[in-house]
């Protein structure tokens, strides 16, 4: 299948997700299975920025458009790592709302790894949450849609992802209600960790 540009998504979390996780295999095609380490930087102050550090590189989407239950994610930038302080301000803090302190943008042309990012930034903002993320997904073709299914480790804790998502809201919809995930409430990454953080309430995990 081709399924380029601005996906529409329909993601749930759970503890555990029952005969749901049976009709996603039943009725999808595995593609392929992926394990990674990330980092999610999460604000107090919005959700419609999802920047994360995978595979070296600092990854950030912006949610454009919502249909219904459905968010439609547009990919915004992506910059292999090490890069500047001023450029990780520019790509991740400013989106965020977060201004920075003058103490971290010292010597803004020295180059930052994982390592440096984390030492200065991440625990070092009050606005801005860094959690660590360990996943462990199995990605899916079905029908029209790409899905997936993922294991999540959040700091230690354990919990379930599965997303359905295409450029067609409509295919979504139709695939969600084949394997059962329209009766679970859409969350986006950025909004189940602001609540897993205690950034906002957790609402019911079922529409």
């Amino acid at each position: 299948m081709v399924d380029t540009g601005n996906r529409f998504e329909w993601r749930a979390f759970a503890r555990h997700f029952g005969a749901l996780e049976y009709r996603l295999i039943q009725h999808g095609r595995v593609i392929d299975i992926k394990v990674s380490q990330e980092w999610y930087l999460i604000s107090r102050h919005n959700s419609d920025r999802n920047i994360k550090i995978r595979a070296g590189k600092l990854d950030t989407k912006t949610l454009v458009h919502t249909c219904g239950e459905l968010e439609q994610w547009a990919p915004s930038a992506s910059t292999p790592l090490p890069l500047t302080a001023q450029t990780f301000a520019q790509q991740a803090l400013v989106p965020l709302g977060i201004t920075p302190p003058d103490a971290c943008m010292d010597n803004t042309q020295t180059l930052l790894d994982e390592h440096d990012l984390n030492t200065r930034f991440f625990y070092g903002l009050p606005d801005m949450v860094a959690v660590a993320l360990r996943k462990r997904r199995i990605r899916y073709a079905l029908n029209e849609c790409l899905g997936e299914w993922v294991e999540l480790d959040i700091n230690g804790a354990s919990l379930q992802s599965v997303c359905l998502e295409s450029v067609h809201a409509e295919h979504v919809e139709s695939a969600a209600a084949l394997i059962g995930l329209e009766a679970w409430r859409n969350r986006s990454y950025v909004t189940a960790l602001r609540e897993t953080m205690g950034l906002i309430p957790q609402e019911p995990l079922l529409r």
